[in-house]
C-alpha cells in the first residue's frame, strides 16, 4: 500500500503539494484527492470532507484555498486517480 501511496503523492504534488503535510493516512489521502479531483475549485469542500476532523477539514480547505498548484493533464489524473482507488482497494 505504501508503494502506491508514494505513487499517488508525487502526482498529486504538483497539484497540491501540502496536502501530504495535512493528511498523513493513505486511506484519507486518497479519499481527499479522489474529492477533490483535478478541479480549480471545490464547491462545499468541508462538507464534502465531512469524515474527516474538523482539524484536519479545516487544514484541508485553508491549504487548497492558498494553493496554487497546476492542474493535472488527463493522462496524469488517470493515474492519479487509479492509484487512489487501488490504496482504498487494497484497505477493504
Amino acid at each position: 500500500m505504501q508503494t502506491v501511496h508514494k505513487t499517488a503523492r508525487d502526482l498529486f504534488l504538483k497539484r497540491f503539494d501540502e496536502l501530504e503535510s495535512i493528511i498523513t493516512n493513505p486511506v484519507d489521502y486518497a479519499r481527499v484527492v479522489l474529492t477533490i479531483g483535478n478541479e480549480q475549485e471545490v464547491d462545499n469542500l468541508s462538507q464534502k470532507l465531512n469524515w474527516l476532523s474538523a482539524t484536519s477539514v479545516l487544514s484541508v480547505t485553508i491549504a487548497f484555498s492558498a494553493a496554487e498548484g497546476q492542474l493535472l493533464t488527463n493522462d496524469e489524473f488517470l493515474k492519479l486517480k487509479r492509484a487512489c482507488e487501488e490504496v482504498l482497494w487494497l484497505d477493504e
